[in-house]
Order: C-alpha cells, then sequence, then structure tokens
C-alpha cells in the first residue's frame, strides 16, 4: 500500500507539467523565423490574447487525461479550478490522486495530502508554466511562443484552436500546447511533453468573471505537513 501510493503520485506528478512542475532541460536546435512565419505567428497571438482578455476570473471542472506516445491510456484524474487575473489559480485534483495546487503570482505551492508535504517553488523559476498562460501571462506571447491559429475551414465553426510551441525551448517543460476554444470558452488544452506524452484536459461547467478573493490563491500547509523549498 505504502509503495502503491507514492507510484501513483509519481504518475500523477509526471501529468501535471500543465500547473507548472519542471523537468530537466534539454538544449534543442531552433531555426529562425522567416519575417512572414512571424508575421503570422503574431497576428495569431493577438488573436488569442482577444480571446483570454474578455474574462478576469473563470472556474469550472476539468477531467485530465494522461496518454503514452503511442495512445495508450495511462491515467484519467478529474477536479476543479479556479483562475484570475494576472496570474492567480487553484487546481485541486479529486481522489485517488488528491492534489491541490495554488499560485498567487509569485509562489507556486504543490500540495500532496497523501505525502503530508508541499512544495514551495518562486513562479519566476517557471516562466512558461500553461496554467500561467491561462491565467495571466498574454501580453508577450509572441516574445515566448510561435503561435499558429488553424484555419476556420479546419475545424467547427464555434470552434478557435492555436497551437503553441516555445521559442526558447531549453528552458520549457513541454515541446507544444494546443488551446481550443468553443465560443471563446476554453474547451480544451492539450500539452506533449518532451517525451512524446500527452496531458489532454478538457473543461467544462464554466463560470467567467464572478469576483473570486484573493484570499482563495494562497496556502497554508495544514499542521504536520513537511515543506519542501523548490529554489
Amino acid at each position: 500500500m505504502f509503495l502503491s501510493k507514492y507510484l501513483k503520485l509519481a504518475v500523477l506528478r509526471s501529468s501535471l507539467l500543465f500547473v507548472g512542475l519542471s523537468v530537466p532541460a534539454v538544449v534543442l536546435a531552433q531555426a529562425p523565423a522567416t519575417h512572414s512565419v512571424q508575421a503570422a505567428s503574431d497576428t495569431a497571438a493577438e488573436q488569442l490574447v482577444s480571446i483570454l482578455q474578455a474574462y478576469k476570473s473563470l472556474e469550472g471542472r476539468f477531467t485530465q487525461t494522461l496518454n503514452s506516445k503511442d495512445g495508450k491510456q495511462l491515467q484519467t484524474t478529474e477536479g476543479t479550478f479556479k483562475i484570475k487575473r494576472p496570474g492567480l489559480y487553484l487546481w485541486q485534483s479529486a481522489e485517488p490522486y488528491p492534489q491541490t495546487i495554488v499560485g498567487n503570482g509569485q509562489t507556486i505551492w504543490v500540495y500532496d495530502p497523501d505525502l503530508e508535504q508541499v512544495t514551495v517553488t518562486p513562479q519566476a523559476q517557471m516562466p512558461f508554466n500553461p496554467a500561467v498562460l491561462l491565467s495571466g501571462g498574454i501580453q508577450d506571447l509572441s516574445t515566448r511562443f510561435r503561435v499558429e491559429q488553424v484555419a476556420a475551414s479546419a475545424q467547427k465553426a464555434s470552434q478557435s484552436t492555436f497551437h503553441l510551441t516555445p521559442l526558447n525551448r531549453a528552458d520549457a517543460p513541454f515541446a507544444a500546447v494546443r488551446l481550443i476554444f468553443n465560443k471563446n470558452d476554453i474547451a480544451q488544452a492539450v500539452l506533449t511533453d518532451r517525451l512524446g506524452q500527452q496531458t489532454i484536459m478538457d473543461f467544462d461547467n464554466l463560470v467567467a468573471n464572478r469576483v473570486l478573493d484573493d484570499a482563495l490563491f494562497t496556502f497554508v500547509p495544514p499542521k504536520g505537513t513537511d515543506v519542501l523549498m523548490n529554489e
């Protein structure tokens, strides 16, 4: 039972790159973008920013599925999330893999109740965190990502799909992110890591622009919790 619990949590952590867990950097070559490619990326980034700026807060439920490189489903978890601009977020996954991840714009807390420990990381160490992208860091998209928008003819009329590739691949914990919006509401996010695994997050029961107290986006460890500083 003891070993099984740790193995389950290890798998969960591998699927939570979406909310900021990092992996060792690998230096990959990046070809310079042509002027036309850069212009198209800037235009797509502007379109994405215009969608994201429409809400100041967002909350709802998510279903997260981790697939192997060959498409085999490894794990599914469910939970709730809240985000508030600029840069505040709260993600809580339910049993059997409970975990709470909180970001207040400066600090990220990752709390594992089964382990009775919380890992504390400065948010500045995770500049490519996709959760930060959804909750606030959108003004400099074109300087951090190559953004491509799927042609309207290639998707449903109500959908907008964007592919984001980090320009600085050495510092990014993922290879690519795909964001799908349905009538400008986030419907799905797909993160591909550098091993080819995919984390797919489907969102529903969305509520936008409700007033959320900043106090929701801080974390006080329960008594007896081990605090690990990741600096």
